[in-house]
């Protein structure tokens, strides 16, 4: 099992990995653009503080079980 995770983590590590080829040219492509430039970082922050809003949220809820 382990062999296979080990793979599967080189595998998506791989600078040559579709998902991270076509990440790369999206990001690049936004660096040209300062308009989206803007709009791609707000997207990230705005992603981040839901994420750390809905996590403090939950906090005092109990866990499975």
């Amino acid at each position: 099992m382990f062999e296979h995770l080990s793979g599967d983590i080189a595998s998506g590590n791989d600078p040559r990995h579709p998902v991270r080829r076509a990440l790369r040219s999206a990001r690049a492509w936004a660096d040209w653009h300062p308009c989206l430039l803007f709009a791609y970082r707000l997207g990230v922050g705005l992603l981040g503080t839901i994420i750390v809003a809905v996590g403090v949220i939950l906090i005092p809820l109990p866990g499975p079980g």
